[in-house]
């Protein structure tokens, strides 16, 4: 039998309470043991602000309610349920709730390498790095593969095949590559 390996955080700070009851983060993270360089974050923020950061790998992924508020490419963006969210290697960020319920969603931090290949598959030149114009995507076929991947995956753990993982993945990223992104330098 599979064992599942996840680590789960939550904030022991709870919100100021509304009502009688306590807001608290709720945040999954769990490495993709097939896929080395793939990791998957399920959360929900009501209190947290990430200050300006970047990530040496691309994020993707698909807000589930609420909204995200976030600084990225010297624009303000908004992202509502529904919408893919999404960062690229070195690009400085930030984020918060829109409003006072903050937000949940759930995204695939991903190593540049896997990025690349799928990027070569989709047919950019070899070693190039796709590039996007937006932190938000407005393409509810692409959020719904994201969000059903990524739940598979997180129901799965380990247990879910690795040609089912990569397959499903290397779809995904394609439909994300081929739709979105424009070349990005070395």
């Amino acid at each position: 039998m599979c064992a599942r390996t996840a680590r789960t955080d939550t904030p022991s700070a709870p919100r100021a309470p509304k009502g009688n009851v306590a807001q608290k983060d709720d945040v999954s993270w769990m490495a993709a043991s097939r896929l080395p360089g793939l990791d998957l974050l399920r959360a929900r923020y009501t209190r947290q602000v990430f200050a300006r950061h970047f990530h040496e790998g691309y994020a993707l992924g698909v807000i589930e309610g609420g909204a995200l508020r976030f600084r990225y490419l010297g624009r303000d963006h908004v992202a509502a349920p529904g919408a893919v969210n999404l960062v690229a290697p070195g690009e400085t960020h930030d984020g918060h709730g829109a409003g006072d319920a903050g937000w949940a969603y759930r995204m695939f931090y991903l190593a540049p390498d896997i990025v690349r290949m799928a990027g070569e598959e989709a047919g950019l030149p070899h070693g190039a790095l796709p590039d996007f114009a937006s932190g938000v995507l407005d393409d509810p076929e692409l959020a719904a593969a994201i969000d059903a991947l990524h739940r598979d995956m997180e129901r799965a753990g380990p247990c879910m095949p690795t040609l089912a993982q990569e397959t499903r993945l290397s779809a995904v990223l394609a439909r994300w590559i081929t739709r979105h992104a424009a070349q990005r330098g070395p």
